[in-house]
């Protein structure tokens, strides 16, 4: 090997390792990496397999663009509202009158729960067939009885209640894009201690539904099937939902070229 070669690629070490800190953190940003990995695959696509969904077009990776160029700015982008109040109002009814509903259930187990008492009599004297009488009555339930019935009824009241608020919980009310686009913030409604703002990598986020669908007024209605679209975190069970039909896109293409990955082709 010659000595050029050598020092050729001690150079190009040290250059690489002149590199500055902020440029590498441009670099290796997930959302520069998908813009990158968008205008290369067109090169591959003949090796590639195809998704099982619609891919990521010029369109979107533009409107990523200058998403991106807004938040490097120092603002961050709201990419997702949703006008929660009313929705909150009625799913937090549902789940006090729920919650109402089996503790009433409850009450009256407690208190008015009966079975079936069963007497025998002896015969008359002058009964000549010597057969018993058989007289049925209803008696209150014993009470360790009374209170397991109540107690179940309680259990379901609640955790009915429960499922209802947390299901509420994981509906977006806002969607931000921050720091350069490497963080998503995510503001939930639902009670305080469930709907704290949360951030997360861009990285972990997966959508396997494209929002824009360019029918309807802000391009994101879907004919037919439901208008909700979960938000998917990678090494979470419950995903946070989206509402197509009431919600407000503000860059639809954007997002889907930040979060959409679809399904990788069956085998």
């Amino acid at each position: 090997m010659s000595f050029l070669a050598l020092t050729g690629g001690v150079g190009i070490r040290r250059l690489s390792v002149g590199i500055p800190a902020r440029h590498v953190r441009h670099a290796s940003s997930f959302a520069s990496r998908r813009l990158r990995a968008g205008l290369s695959s067109t090169d591959k696509a003949a090796s590639r397999p195809k998704p099982s969904g619609p891919r990521i077009d010029e369109q979107d990776r533009e409107s990523l663009r200058q998403v991106l160029a807004t938040v490097r700015a120092g603002q961050p982008v709201v990419l997702y509202e949703w006008n929660y109040h009313r929705f909150s109002t009625l799913v937090h009814a549902a789940a006090f009158f729920q919650l109402l509903l089996w503790l009433n259930g409850a009450w009256l187990a407690m208190d008015y729960l009966t079975v079936a008492k069963t007497e025998e009599t002896a015969p008359d004297d002058a009964a000549a067939d010597a057969r018993a009488d058989v007289a049925s009555e209803r008696e209150l339930a014993p009470l360790w009885r009374r209170a397991a019935v109540a107690t179940g009824l309680t259990v379901l009241g609640c955790g009915i209640s429960a499922s209802l608020v947390l299901y509420a919980s994981r509906f977006v009310t806002r969607l931000q894009l921050l720091n350069r686009g490497d963080l998503l913030r995510i503001e939930t409604g639902g009670v305080s201690w469930l709907s704290k703002p949360r951030q997360l990598p861009v990285s972990k986020a997966v959508l396997r539904e494209r929002i824009w669908t360019g029918q309807g007024s802000g391009g994101v209605t879907r004919a037919g099937g439901s208008p909700f679209i979960t938000l998917r975190v990678q090494g979470e069970y419950m995903g946070y939902i989206m509402d197509r039909s009431t919600g407000r896109f503000a860059h639809p293409r954007a997002l889907d070229a930040l979060v959409y990955r679809p399904l990788p082709p069956s085998k």
